[in-house]
């Protein structure tokens, strides 16, 4: 996966794969394919001083902007293990993850790396954990996925065939980037293919109904709960440029699913996956599409 995402930058070049937005819509940061690369190479660095070795485990504390995908792709790029934190955790919640996790060291809004860099590949073991994501605790206490290279490439494949996803699409990404929908599938997913992402600073549905026309995003990926809310937005922005709403991390109703299919003419396409398996069934693209199937 990380090779295949540090060459989609290298061949982006100068084209723009990460813009963030203000909460009134503007942007206030943008990043080409070759900035991205740059700073790639400049957190791989960063990490190098830091003694960090194959196989170690880096915890990322980083907000919502453009230096988040950076640096996980540093830390797979260094053959290291990324551990993404939920920015929402309290403190007890914050030490129990850190003492299951037992990362070397932490990439945290203080941190900045040095210039610009070439990054470089630490021949990374695709069949090594490259990620350890904590499951969301409804149940108990939150527990540590480990994700190979392999099998996150191999999902992300799979994903883009069935979704039809390019390098031409554009993501308008409004979620957490801690978990699956919102890191693996957002962040990583777009990175792999080359495809341009809007990072909303959150979600927020009248600056969703805005943006869409305006940065003319193609992709969506939302809860139910944000599906809810576009539905009673009293904003109403065009989302002709979309060809595809993903809806997952917990089922749709189909009241919803309906009243979204009316309103803007197209029926969210839901997928079903978990920490443990990363996402493992989906609706058609290009067929029926069914609620709560």
């Amino acid at each position: 996966m990380i090779e295949r995402a540090l060459e989609a930058l290298e061949a982006a070049g100068e084209r723009e794969l990460l813009a963030l937005l203000a909460p009134d819509g503007a942007v206030v940061e943008r990043r080409s394919g070759a900035e991205l690369l740059g700073e790639v190479g400049a957190w791989q660095a960063w990490l190098r001083g830091r003694g960090v070795a194959p196989g170690e485990r880096v915890a990322l504390d980083l907000p919502r902007v453009p230096a988040l995908l950076a640096a996980h792709l540093a830390v797979l790029a260094s053959g290291a293990c990324a551990v993404p934190l939920n920015p929402a955790l309290s403190a007890d919640e914050r030490r129990r993850v850190l003492e299951r996790a037992e990362p070397v060291c932490a990439i945290t809004p203080h941190d900045r790396p040095d210039r610009a860099a070439a990054p470089w590949l630490a021949a990374p073991d695709p069949r090594r954990p490259a990620l350890l994501i904590f499951t969301s605790g409804t149940t108990g206490q939150p527990k540590g996925v480990p994700h190979s290279l392999a099998s996150l490439d191999a999902n992300l494949e799979a994903l883009a065939r069935t979704w039809g996803l390019t390098r031409d699409d554009r993501l308008l990404h409004a979620l957490p980037a801690h978990h699956v929908h919102g890191l693996v599938l957002g962040l990583y997913g777009s990175a792999r293919l080359g495809l341009p992402v809007v990072l909303l600073p959150r979600f927020d549905a009248a600056l969703c109904l805005r943006s869409f026309a305006l940065h003319e995003t193609s992709v969506f990926m939302g809860v139910p709960t944000m599906y809810h809310r576009l539905l009673r937005c009293e904003e109403r922005g065009s989302v002709e440029s979309v060809r595809v709403f993903i809806s997952g991390s917990a089922p749709l109703a189909p009241a919803d699913f309906h009243a979204f299919q009316k309103r803007f003419g197209q029926a969210p396409l839901e997928r079903y996956g978990l920490t443990e398996t990363l996402i493992v069934s989906s609706n058609p693209l290009d067929a029926e599409r069914r609620p709560g199937s």
